[in-house]
């Protein structure tokens, strides 16, 4: 069975979180952003991610190394699925309102799958292709 890219989990660079996308038990076809911190051994439950989560249905979460950047795809434009972005001071705030990532939406990305330490290349995927894109520091 084929999984949609949008589906797979994403774990921390430190292994301490899952993210991941789900309709949950809402009984809704659109998915949101959920999270899981770890515990011992294994994950606790799954918690909605509310300050990224909107009425249309969100992908792909995909956060920086230091958990303060999160990239996701989201249908809330109501034409193709599109990259967004959204920032945190610290690990232990909120994030804020999230932005549309113009560079990567027009170069077509779809979804974002990976982040490099350095928060300088990004690669994801759109229509069965993998692309990647370079920032300069």
């Amino acid at each position: 069975m084929e999984v949609p890219a949008g589906l797979l989990p994403f774990v921390t660079a430190d292994g301490n979180e899952l993210w991941f996308a789900s309709t949950g038990n809402t009984g809704s076809n659109s998915s949101d952003l959920w999270r899981a911190v770890k515990s011992g051994q294994s994950f606790g439950q799954p918690t909605p991610v509310g300050e990224l989560n909107t009425s249309s249905s969100e992908y792909c979460p995909t956060l920086s190394a230091d958990r303060l950047t999160v990239y996701f795809s989201s249908d809330c434009t109501g034409a193709s699925t599109t990259i967004w972005v959204s920032h945190r001071a610290s690990a232990d705030d909120g994030f804020r309102t999230p932005a549309p990532v113009d560079e990567l939406n027009a170069a077509g990305f779809g979804f974002v799958s990976w982040i490099s330490s350095d928060n300088c290349r990004i690669y994801g995927t759109a229509n069965g292709m993998f692309y990647v894109a370079t920032r300069l520091r």
